[in-house]
């Protein structure tokens, strides 16, 4: 019985990721995942989502994972960036650095890029 109670403590005590799930790997290696749970239908046909990524790069004292909230549009095959903090380990470990996001600018997927897929395959499908 103590060793349940122990593990129930030891699994509520840690951050989960198990609401993220994987949906592509760059050609970079940097890893993206989606939290289901956070999409949120919007008018105009724009969804909002949670997404995080694990940078695939080796450099001593570069930020490894970061976090966005991010708006798309189904119709218009755009996004643009709204909150965004990376962290210094991956899986959104370690130091937090907020980024600014000064003027929230519509950016458009690229043919083939990790964000069209987001927006094709889970987001407006």
């Amino acid at each position: 019985m103590k060793k349940l109670i122990f593990l129930i403590l030891l699994l509520l005590s840690q951050p989960s990721l198990a609401d993220w799930v994987k949906w592509a790997i760059a050609d970079d290696g940097n890893e993206y995942y989606v939290e289901l749970k956070s999409i949120k239908t919007l008018s105009n046909n724009k969804k909002r989502v949670w997404i995080y990524v694990n940078f695939n790069n080796a450099n001593p004292g570069s930020n490894r994972s970061g976090k966005s909230y991010e708006e798309y549009d189904c119709k218009e095959d755009s996004y643009k960036i709204l909150q965004a903090v990376s962290y210094s380990d991956t899986d959104l470990k370690g130091n937090t650095f907020p980024l600014e996001i000064p003027n929230q600018k519509i950016m458009y997927t690229s043919p083939s890029s990790v964000r069209e897929l987001l927006l094709k395959n889970i987001l407006c499908k």
